[in-house]
């Protein structure tokens, strides 16, 4: 299983090796410069992190490397040879675009104004500059995987591809990030890694960023420390084990909340405002908040003290 992926610290903007990832490792993180185009950093870090893997490969030791371009966090300004692409995408339009009525929502939403033609537009102008910074960030990551596939170290390296956050293209009224709604909670989570994960399949379990680094620790063979959060991803990847059927979220970024989500229902108590309950298989998109529809009472109850467990009340 050599190299394993060993927990690193990302404060560092370079490759040279950062954080305390254990003996005999080497670890270094790609990080952008602030200020700079986002497409610009995919593209300049790679270089970078490729020069990473090769002394990494040369020394022969565990290693890792995080690659963290800012793209496609606006300002999203695309590659040159990107600014031409989509340029015919049909507008995003999902049931939940700014929400028409948001009389069951919490007060801190109600005071939301629709938002204006000009908004709208800003709201389709940043997706497809986004996007096309996407096609960046692709070229940047298909370079890594290439090179460990031409050094022989793929199949043994574990690789995840996530984002830290997802935003809202006007769902809701909203333009932003850091509230409870789908939208912003749900990222994009694939990992690779041949030895446990054989053939290539979507996972319906619960998964968070708090899981990475117990997943590290367990595939690099060391105790996970009592104080980690989060599960180790094993049992997952080999189905060799029982999961979650809850995760907390948590926000603090404007009006504060606490939830609770299941794989069909998430349940959320916000800081001095009403309650939110949506059933996500009737209602994906969180258009009709349950929290006071009698026949979700029984339910209602349970999530409530499941949320409370989960704050250690």
């Amino acid at each position: 299983m050599m190299p394993a992926t060993l927990p690193v610290s990302s404060e560092s903007t370079s490759t040279r090796g950062t954080g305390r990832p254990g003996p005999s490792s080497t670890s270094g993180s790609a990080s952008p410069e602030r200020g700079r185009p986002t497409s610009i950093r995919a593209s300049t870090w790679v270089g970078s992190s490729l020069q990473f893997l090769q002394a990494a490969s040369e020394q022969g030791r565990p290693f890792a490397l995080l690659f963290t371009p800012n793209a496609p966090r606006l300002p999203a300004t695309p590659a040159t040879e990107d600014r031409s692409l989509y340029s015919n995408l049909p507008a995003y339009r999902p049931p939940s675009f700014n929400e028409a009525d948001v009389s069951d929502k919490p007060f801190w939403l109600r005071f939301h104004l629709p938002l204006t033609p000009f908004e709208v537009w800003q709201v389709d102008r940043d997706r497809r500059n986004q996007l096309r910074c996407v096609a960046s960030l692709d070229r940047a990551v298909e370079s890594l995987v290439l090179d460990l596939e031409r050094r022989g170290l793929l199949d043994s390296t574990v690789v995840l591809y996530l984002s830290d956050n997802s935003v809202f293209w006007g769902e809701h009224r909203l333009v932003n990030k850091a509230k409870v709604y789908e939208e912003a909670v749900r990222i994009p989570f694939a990992v690779r890694f041949p030895p446990l994960a054989t053939v290539p399949r979507v996972e319906t379990g619960l998964v968070a960023i708090i899981d990475i680094a117990p997943t590290m620790y367990d595939l690099a063979g060391i105790p996970i420390p009592s104080d980690v959060s989060g599960r180790s991803l094993v049992p997952l990847l080999t189905s060799s084990g029982p999961w979650r059927e809850d995760l907390m979220l948590e926000g603090w970024t404007g009006p504060s909340f606490s939830a609770v989500r299941t794989g069909t229902r998430v349940y959320v108590e916000n800081r001095v405002d009403l309650p939110e309950l949506y059933d996500l298989t009737a209602d994906p998109y969180q258009l009709r908040n349950q929290v006071f529809n009698r026949s979700y009472a029984t339910e209602i109850a349970a999530l409530q003290t499941r949320l409370r467990a989960l704050r250690g009340e």
